[in-house]
């Protein structure tokens, strides 16, 4: 399902999205959703890394060794 939302943007802005989304041959509408795709994405994988981070910092650098020699061994 697809959700409408408002979002206020300068004049500028607005312009620059409009060139851009004309340039790319899409809709202004696809052109940002496209954009917001990357901000969750890129947030999803700092989220990641961070908690990867954590776990890490919590273990040990054998372990690590260890798991990373059997993935390989089973591939």
């Amino acid at each position: 399902m697809k959700r409408t939302v408002t979002l206020r943007i300068s004049d500028d802005l607005h312009r620059e999205c409009k060139r851009i989304s004309r340039r790319k041959k899409i809709s202004m509408n696809a052109f940002l959703a496209e954009g917001v795709m990357r901000m969750v994405e890129e947030e999803k994988r700092a989220m990641l890394y961070d908690a990867f981070t954590e776990a890490a910092a919590g273990g040990s650098a054998e372990f690590a060794v260890s798991a990373q020699r059997e993935i390989l061994d089973d591939g």
